[in-house]
């Protein structure tokens, strides 16, 4: 049981990477509508990374 609120948004272009999207539910599961918010570049030995993080939808 993944002890996080799921995912549900499958529009999202992202969700075959995240773990709140593809995590297996529990009988009685949490969802909310996350989106993919800023991209941001990160730097690391290895080199530049695109990282995307995801927040929930407001409305």
């Amino acid at each position: 049981m993944p002890d996080i609120t799921m995912c549900a948004n499958k529009k999202c272009p992202l969700r075959d990477m995240r773990y709140r999207y593809r995590a297996i539910p529990d009988r009685y599961q949490a969802y909310a509508l996350f989106e993919p918010k800023k991209t941001l570049l990160v730097a690391s030995l290895s080199g530049i990374a695109e990282v995307t993080n995801c927040a929930l939808q407001k409305k």
